[in-house]
């Protein structure tokens, strides 16, 4: 004899979200991307000036400059001379709209292809949410960096939009040098 039991609503709605999530999580791309999903030219924000880089750049300009930066910090601060394997790529503002702030993402694209350390993740993420307050929106940068990137960008998820998405999967960290 079969009992049928009543779920609950919490228990539904529960069941739903978490699948919903995942969905969502693991639809996002399991590998680097290959190609920019937005198109050029490009400008990268670039914290240290508070300003965008100009002129603009096209893709092989991007690239280079995104391996300059790169290579600067991990020699730098790392120590380092290993450098990602795959050529640096962006989808703009994964997953959310792109604006006025997109050469905000472009900076911290930079970062996450690149990878580092745990600190160097959250330096990148806060910088990218004074950016998108820089630019005028305040609200998204806070939600952008709390909500978007600090879960969504765990190098823990076989994403494209990962910490160390230029590495590939599964990236842990790099340590304090």
């Amino acid at each position: 004899m079969k009992i049928k039991t009543k779920r609950s609503v919490h228990t539904t709605f529960s069941r739903g979200l978490f699948l919903s999530l995942f969905t969502l999580l693991f639809s996002a791309c399991a590998s680097s991307p290959t190609e920019f999903t937005i198109d050029g030219p490009y400008t990268v924000y670039n914290s240290s000036v508070k300003a965008d880089v100009t002129p603009a750049k096209s893709k092989d300009e991007m690239q280079k400059y995104a391996y300059d930066v790169c290579q600067q910090h991990r020699f730098s601060k790392l120590k380092r001379d290993d450098m990602p394997p795959t050529p640096f790529t962006s989808d703009g503002c994964s997953k959310s709209p792109d604006g006025n702030w997109v050469s905000c993402w472009m900076e911290h694209d930079i970062s996450y292809w690149g990878g580092g350390t745990k600190q160097d993740r959250l330096d990148a993420d806060n910088k990218l949410q004074q950016c998108i307050a820089h630019k005028g929106h305040p609200i998204y940068g806070w939600v952008a960096n709390k909500l978007g990137v600090q879960v969504g960008g765990s190098p823990l998820w076989p994403t494209s939009f990962r910490w160390g998405y230029g590495w590939p999967y599964p990236y842990e960290y790099n340590a304090e040098k």
